[in-house]
């Protein structure tokens, strides 16, 4: 399956969910303070495609109609940090981790979605060549993950560490 075909496949899962629950699309919110209440209505997100951490942050974000300024914004961190986030060109555990808990918290990913997303970044990261030292990257990496998994308890986010 090509890597168009499985962002085309998670797009249709979230439209499949978001008519479960009868969401529509590109909601439009007069603060970030309701944008969060909304997304924080969204069901726990276990299992992720074989993306990228950068491409399901970007591919959740725009289907729901989010610009990265609003999330920027409503999530209380700096544009770039998201940015950054959602570059496929940046070391995924080279950024902040309480920002990647944030995302996670908005957009209701479990910490095994986010072990996932950071695995497929790790494969995509090494396999481009911007990993020169794999054992080391690996210990980043786990590094990385506990920190957020860390943010997410600060967070009390529950739900997506259970």
């Amino acid at each position: 399956m090509s890597y168009q075909d499985e962002l085309d496949e998670l797009d249709e899962e979230i439209r499949q969910e978001l008519r479960r629950h009868r969401i529509t699309t590109h909601q439009s919110f007069s603060n970030p303070a309701e944008m969060l209440s909304f997304l924080r209505t969204l069901p726990v997100r276990k299992a992720v495609k074989t993306l990228p951490f950068s491409s399901c942050l970007r591919r959740l974000r725009t289907h729901f109609g989010v610009s990265i300024e609003d999330l920027a914004e409503a999530l209380t961190t700096s544009l770039q940090s998201l940015e950054e986030l959602e570059s496929n060109d940046s070391i995924l555990w080279a950024q902040p981790p309480y920002v990647a808990a944030a995302v996670a918290s908005a957009f209701r990913l479990h910490v095994d979605a986010i072990n996932d997303l950071t695995r497929n970044s790790y494969t995509i990261a090494l396999v481009s060549g911007r990993i020169s030292d794999s054992d080391l990257a690996t210990k980043l990496m786990s590094s990385w993950l506990a920190e957020v998994r860390q943010s997410l308890e600060t967070l009390g986010e529950t739900d997506l560490i259970a």
